[in-house]
């Protein structure tokens, strides 16, 4: 620190001014001339004491002010500074060397500086001092502080002598280097990596300095592009390596690279000294001068892909073989399908035909069955009659068969109009049609919001029916009730129609959806066990599926889904 000036001696000087005035006083001098002069002399002799302690006011005020300043910047400097005797201890520090060791500046001062210094960074600090004592100017040193009490680690320092003079107290800087100590080991173990991974991959790697020439290439790339280490290495030779037919080409590519500021990445072959042929994958890039754009340098590595290449060739020669096979294939396939779609258009018309040819007979059996019981009924005896009325039965119920077989085949008949259908009118309409069994049971048919989807209206209004009508026709003790309801989930409308009628078991919830599949005699619910795979097919040819949820003895619930196109 720069010292204020020192007080004068005022009474030195005043001691000074009487000597010199007794030397001009004669003896014997009794004039008053004499006094007044030497009166007029004594007071000349105060005005300059006075001038001269203004100004020695004036450089203490400005000294303090310089020491004030010069103790904020000691303060707030971001490095630490701090001084230390012979002892080590602690004379002064500020306040960035106070938060390197992690404590109140006060409490720090007397310290031994050394007691922060983790044990084996010790040795280091003992003889930096030793140095610094004896003279050594440059002197530095780099260790890693702890607490004191409890010696947990607090940072990495770099601490450098500023006053490095043989002397009692010397002063140094101390910086936290903790960040860079860090970055170092990172950088080293990020280069340890590299090179593991680099030798992991048997990568090959060369670097190019334009400037001073000197061309440097791994081992692996010499071995890669058959070029021996005793041989000099150099762009040229390392073109000559490649098979003939690909030298223009890198070389282009490479050029091309290059001029665009781009990477390169290439494929190439190489012929080794022992005549085989391998191939290389190579990938660099070029490095520029900032001012002037020109470039200065190449780098790059290389790896063998000749294994690779050789995979890629019999996966390439499968994929053919696959191509030839699967093209054969959908040929044999598309001769199929068309096969089946005609097999399917004569077993519908087949289907049709029958049940509609099957009619007239059934017409006849019928109406003789009906004039025999209307003309015999009693004169056959009750066996006789029991007779007729089975018959009658059956051919009633043949007649419901046929109806629903026409009903199923016709459902995927090709022309079928799929069109805007408000489910809410036909809904309305099916109650409509449903009016006598409604009355018959009671039936209480509801419905919620119904959306207008795209479909048939003549399947929908099936479906529709099927499911409700199903809803009246197994119910319990209870009058039915019957409600259809709709909600839309994600890009679909989810329609349900619940009923209190006698369920279905868990293990025929799936069975019911096919044909002629029936859970009841004729005798308990009649019916011909088509209407459930009618209801299927139905939301299958719409583009959705159907399924029951149920519990016995509690009602059911089916759901199916219709695509909603609205958006």
């Amino acid at each position: 620190m720069r010292e204020s000036p020192e007080r004068p001696d005022f009474d030195d000087l005043r001691r000074r001014a009487e000597q010199r005035l007794e030397a001009r006083l004669p003896e014997g001098i009794s004039s008053d001339v004499d006094v007044r002069k030497l009166l007029h002399e004594l007071q000349v002799y105060q005005i300059e004491l006075e001038m001269q302690n203004d100004a020695l006011r004036q450089a203490r005020v400005e000294a303090q002010a310089v020491l004030a300043r010069y103790t904020e910047l000691y303060d707030s400097a971001p490095v630490g500074y701090f001084s230390v005797d012979r002892a080590g201890l602690i004379r002064q520090l500020n306040f960035a060397a106070a938060r390197l060791l992690d404590e109140e500046r006060p409490r720090l001062l007397g310290l031994s500086f050394r007691q922060f210094v983790e044990d084996r960074d010790r040795p280091i600090f003992d003889a930096f001092l030793t140095n610094v004592f004896a003279g050594q100017t440059k002197e530095v040193c780099e260790v890693r502080l702890v607490r004191a009490d409890s010696g947990q680690p607090l940072c990495f320092t770099h601490m450098e002598a500023v006053v490095g003079e043989a002397s009692q107290v010397f002063n140094a800087v101390v910086v936290d280097i903790t960040a860079k100590v860090l970055a170092d080991e990172a950088l080293r173990s990020s280069q340890q990596n590299l090179e593991m991974a680099v030798h992991g991959a048997d990568l090959g790697i060369w670097n190019w300095n334009m400037r001073s020439g000197e061309l440097v290439a791994s081992p692996r790339f010499r071995q890669l592009f058959g070029i021996p280490a005793e041989e000099a290495m150099s762009y040229e030779r390392f073109l000559e390596a490649l098979y003939p037919g690909d030298r223009e080409a890198i070389g282009d590519a490479v050029r091309q690279a290059l001029k665009s500021h781009e990477e390169y990445n290439v494929e190439c072959r190489i012929r080794w000294p022992d005549g085989s042929i391998h191939w290389i994958a190579a990938v660099g890039c070029g490095f520029y001068d900032e001012v002037s754009g020109d470039i200065t340098g190449m780098s790059g590595i290389a790896l063998d892909i000749t294994e690779r290449k050789a995979l890629e060739e019999a996966m390439q020669r499968l994929n053919d073989d696959l191509e030839h096979r699967v093209a054969e294939r959908t040929v044999a396939l598309s001769d199929a399908n068309e096969e089946l779609v005609r097999s399917n258009q004569e077993l519908h018309q087949f289907a049709y035909i029958a049940a509609h040819d099957l009619q007239t007979p059934l017409r006849s059996i019928a109406g003789f069955a009906q004039l025999l019981q209307k003309d015999f009924g009693g004169l056959l005896g009750a066996q006789g009659d029991a007779w007729i009325n089975q018959i009658v039965l059956n051919v009633r119920r043949l007649h419901e068969l046929i109806q629903d077989l026409l009903v199923y085949s016709r459902i995927d008949t090709p022309g079928t109009v799929f069109d805007q259908t408000d489910l809410r009118l036909v809904f309305d309409s099916v109650v409509a049609a449903l009016d006598a069994s409604i009355r018959e049971t009671g039936a209480a048919i509801t419905c919620g919001d119904l959306p207008v989807v795209v479909g048939s209206r003549i399947q929908l209004a099936q479906l529709l029916q099927n499911l409700i009508g199903n809803g009246i026709k197994y119910h319990g003790a209870e009058a039915p009730r019957v409600h259809v309801a709709a909600e839309r989930s994600d890009k679909e409308w989810i329609i349900s129609v619940r009923d209190n009628g006698i369920g279905i078991p868990e293990k025929h919830r799936e069975r019911i959806f096919e044909i002629f599949r029936r859970l009841h005699s004729q005798e308990a619910y009649p019916g011909t066990g088509i209407g459930l795979a009618v209801c299927r097919r139905v939301v299958q040819r719409h583009g959705g599926r159907i399924w029951a949820e149920s519990t016995p003895g509690q009602g059911s619930v089916f759901k199916f889904t219709l695509p909603d196109q609205s958006k």
